[in-house]
């Protein structure tokens, strides 16, 4: 599990890190919905370059832009991907450690219920029903403003 989210994690980045090296400044202006978050990870890249390259992945919002950004910066590609590997072992270390915890919780948490009353699977059932439920109608709401304002 580890290796598959470092390996999908690097390559992810390597994508983005080129699509910036290779389009640009031009990329940005053909998509300016970006030129906000540009500017944002601009100043931490400049600011930060290797602390950016590794905390990436936890910057929400940056995710995606952040290797764009140190592409079309030009940092050097030999650093990036090493940096970027030391990174992705990070990332996977503790989404794969924090997953595990939480699976493991989660398990003695349904042990707990499930024993104690036999309608509580049927309930949780429900209640997530009921989340997905409530997804499902906010998306669709989402999505009929948004086909509306165009």
């Amino acid at each position: 599990m580890g290796k598959s989210a470092v390996l999908g994690g690097f390559i992810s980045d390597q994508l983005y890190y080129q699509i910036g090296k290779r389009y640009g400044y031009d990329f940005i202006d053909q998509h300016p919905k970006l030129k906000l978050r540009f500017q944002k990870g601009s100043v931490l890249i400049e600011n930060y370059p290797i602390l950016s390259i590794l905390l990436m992945r936890f910057a929400w919002g940056l995710r995606t832009m952040l290797p764009m950004i140190i592409g079309i910066k030009q940092y050097p590609v030999l650093r990036y991907m090493a940096i970027n590997v030391l990174a992705c072992f990070i990332w996977a270390f503790v989404i794969v450690s924090v997953g595990l915890q939480v699976s493991h919780w989660l398990h003695q948490f349904w042990q707990g219920v499930v024993q104690h009353d036999k309608y509580s699977t049927l309930i949780i059932v429900a209640v997530i029903t009921c989340i997905l439920l409530v997804r499902f109608l906010f998306w669709m709401v989402s999505y009929l403003r948004q086909s509306k304002d165009h």
